[in-house]
């Protein structure tokens, strides 16, 4: 009964349903994976930058940049003007030189006159000119073959008349060195530019400045002198360049004849002879002349010397000889007499006195060489 009981009083089964089993939770990462990851990323981008940067400049490289241009202001050069550009050019072939002048000179077709066998003279004015004035002129010639400047300034120290008070002082003309004499004796003295020539010698460029007492304008002529100077250079020697020692052709000078005084002579075109009453000529060289006196006598040379000269510093016993056509004569170089000192020739040919005398303004070096090629020419006609 127990056992019917036991069975009436046990409770219903009740069906459990089935547990679903749990999925497994995932763990989040950790800390180390991600900042990994991270660091990757970031070198990426970095990779990409850097290589976009790289083909960035790569190709700025190859395009130009444009500039934008500023005005800037501009400076216009003054122009330097060379003050001798329209001034004419003289070259020497005789003594291997150029130089360059003011077109305002006296002369044919204003041009330079070569007087002699290659020794030259330049005249000019500065317009407008005062009457009375005297033109100023540069003289170019050769002034000693065998002489150093040294010596030469010296022979002028020493020469005649008063020693001069000379002042010298070191120049450079067209790259030669040389000396610069003031003070050498003149009408109004002179400027004397000394330079070894490249041959041989001394080459003298002379400036005789011709300034009337009181003028104003002396230092622009020394002025345009040092204008003239500052041309001046020696060229190279021609194959076919003069001598100063060639046989000179005087068949373009003309000839003057003097029928009073019975003679003939051959002067440069540039020359001008006049005659005047009394049958005595003078010739006009620039501001230089030579004169010829004439007059019948009854006297030896040395008697009409003495008897008739003028000149105190003039006696038979102190001049030299000279030819004068043949004919025995006295020459008296660089006396004081007359307005500015001359050189006296005396003669007596057939009855008839002549006195040549010649003044010049300039030292005497400068113009002896045409005046003695002049009296070359010089011929008696009886």
């Amino acid at each position: 009964m127990d056992n019917q009981s036991a069975e009436q009083t046990s409770p219903p089964v009740q069906t459990v349903p089935p547990v679903q089993p749990t999925p497994p939770v995932t763990p989040p990462p950790s800390k180390s994976f991600l900042s990994g990851k991270l660091i990757i990323l970031i070198v990426i981008l970095l990779i990409i930058f850097a290589g976009g940067g790289a083909y960035f400049v790569l190709n700025s490289q190859n395009k130009p940049v444009p500039t934008v241009s500023k005005a800037m202001p501009t400076s216009i050069p003054t122009p330097t003007t060379d003050p001798t550009a329209s001034w004419k050019t003289y070259e020497n072939k005789t003594f291997n030189y150029s130089i360059k002048y003011p077109p305002v000179l006296i002369g044919e077709d204003g041009r330079i006159d070569e007087i002699y066998n290659g020794n030259a003279s330049i005249e000019y004015f500065k317009k407008p000119i005062s009457a009375g004035s005297y033109p100023h002129q540069i003289g170019l010639y050769l002034a000693s073959r065998s002489q150093n400047i040294d010596e030469y300034i010296g022979q002028i120290a020493t020469g005649d008349g008063p020693p001069p008070q000379l002042q010298t002082a070191e120049i450079n003309v067209g790259n030669v060195k040389g000396k610069k004499v003031i003070g050498v004796p003149s009408a109004n003295g002179e400027i004397l530019i000394l330079l070894p020539h490249p041959n041989s010698g001394i080459f003298a460029i002379v400036l005789n400045p011709y300034i009337q007492q009181g003028d104003n304008n002396e230092k622009e002529w020394i002025k345009s002198f040092d204008k003239i100077l500052s041309t001046f250079k020696f060229t190279p020697a021609s194959p076919t360049g003069g001598d100063a020692n060639q046989t000179i052709d005087t068949s373009s000078w003309k000839t003057y004849t003097n029928t009073k005084g019975k003679y003939t002579l051959k002067y440069p075109p540039i020359s001008i002879f006049t005659e005047d009453t009394n049958g005595n000529a003078t010739g006009n060289l620039s501001n230089n002349k030579v004169v010829i006196a004439t007059e019948p006598v009854a006297l030896s040379l040395n008697n009409y010397i003495d008897q008739k000269t003028w000149c105190i510093n003039i006696s038979s016993t102190t001049g030299k000889a000279f030819n004068l056509d043949s004919e025995n004569s006295l020459r008296f170089d660089k006396t004081p007499c007359g307005s500015t000192g001359s050189t006296d020739i005396y003669s007596v040919h057939n009855g008839i006195a002549y006195h040549i005398f010649i003044e010049t303004q300039e030292n005497f070096n400068t113009v002896q060489p045409i005046f003695d090629q002049i009296l070359s020419t010089f011929k008696f006609t009886q």
